[in-house]
């Protein structure tokens, strides 16, 4: 029986400059970090549990390249979306960790 380790921590690399609301992961996720690529402009963009769903995170306006952002680890149970400011300019990379089964990127199936 082979067992493989599943990933505990994916990006999504984000175009602000597109309209969202965007799916970064569509299921169950906890947010690691942002990881500014590119510098942002002078707009604030959101991250929401779902589409459409409540916001839990804000990205600040006017991040710099090579700046980290730390997520907490911050539970979306509905799945990351990303809703950039219709203004908004930069790159990003979004890191999460999915959640299955309750455990955040086991992948175990562990109850």
């Amino acid at each position: 029986m082979d067992v493989t380790q599943a990933a505990t921590h994916l990006p999504s690399v984000q175009d602000l400059s597109t309209n969202g609301p965007t799916a970064v992961y569509a299921g169950a996720a906890q947010l690691v970090g942002i990881h500014v690529v590119t510098t942002t402009s002078a707009h604030s963009n959101i991250l929401t549990n779902g589409s459409g769903g409540t916001t839990l995170f804000t990205i600040p306006a006017s991040e710099s390249e090579g700046s980290w952002i730390e997520g907490g680890n911050m539970m979306f149970s509905s799945g990351i979306y990303i809703d950039p400011n219709d203004s908004a300019t930069g790159t990003i990379v979004v890191v999460y960790s999915p959640v299955h089964d309750g455990l955040a990127g086991s992948g175990a199936g562990l109850p």
